[in-house]
């Protein structure tokens, strides 16, 4: 009997005492960061685009993102379809004298307007300022100045008047994205010297004027009865491209005319 105990016992702690063979472990952290990668709209908000008011247009998925960005066109504005004729045809009178088309939606290559808020009276004012204090760095002499100034809108009380856009013509041809000019006649005591210096100021990206490069010239008459003078032999001397608060294009023409005769 004691030896059956015996046998007894010994089974037990044989097999208590005997370890599974089989072992689960947990998975260990390697200390590798965890990335998180952008969104194709945050990884096109960080690239160069046209300046320009507009909005993003992104497709595709990181790293693959394809960026575009889209400007604002203000669809009140009018296309300038006559900047692709021919400045010789203004000449000669082939081009029809009622320019409807002043905004082509091309922009000009390599152009980026600079953003601006000041008013059209403004800009005209600024330069006006520029062009006599030109004219007198490359002058000596007394002259007599008479300034002229003509917008498409003027404000009348609480209202605003329109003025047509023929009421100035470009070698006999109406642009209708005219929105101000000015110009000032200089003329010498002795008589020797008379010509005048102006601006023109369109809301566009381009003009029929673009045309006229080198020794291109260019007649302005003006119609309105308070400005005495036509502008003859006009060249343009430089070119200002501004982008307004709303996003529409204005440019700014600097001319000097050799004669200015009186109506």
């Amino acid at each position: 009997m004691r030896r059956f105990l015996v046998l007894i016992l010994g089974m037990l702690l044989l097999f208590g005492c005997t370890k599974s063979g089989e072992t689960s472990t947990l998975p260990q952290y390697n200390g590798s960061a965890v990335i998180l990668e952008p969104t194709c709209m945050e990884h096109c908000m960080t690239q160069p685009h046209v300046e320009c008011v507009g909005e993003w247009n992104v497709s595709g998925t990181y790293p693959d993102c394809v960026c575009g960005f889209v400007c604002k066109i203000n669809e009140s504005q009018t296309n300038d379809t006559s900047g692709s004729q021919n400045a010789s045809n203004n000449e000669t009178g082939n081009q029809s004298a009622n320019d409807t088309n002043q905004t082509p939606s091309d922009e000009p290559t390599g152009v980026f307007p600079e953003p601006t808020d000041r008013s059209i009276s403004e800009m005209m004012d600024d330069g006006l300022d520029t062009l006599s204090y030109n004219f007198y760095r490359t002058h000596s002499g007394t002259f007599t100045e008479k300034t002229y100034k003509w917008e498409r809108t003027t404000p009348i009380g609480d209202e605003f008047m329109t003025a047509p856009a023929s009421d100035i013509k470009f070698d006999n041809t109406v642009i209708n994205s005219i929105e101000a000019s000015g110009f000032v006649v200089f003329e010498s005591s002795d008589g020797r010297i008379k010509e005048a210096d102006g601006v023109a100021i369109f809301r566009a990206k381009q003009t029929m004027l673009d045309n006229y490069t080198g020794a291109d010239t260019y007649d302005i008459e003006y119609f309105p009865s308070l400005i005495e003078y036509d502008l003859e032999d006009c060249w343009t001397l430089n070119k200002d491209y501004n982008v307004d608060m709303e996003g529409d294009w204005l440019i700014t023409y600097k001319f000097a005319c050799e004669d200015a005769q009186e109506k």
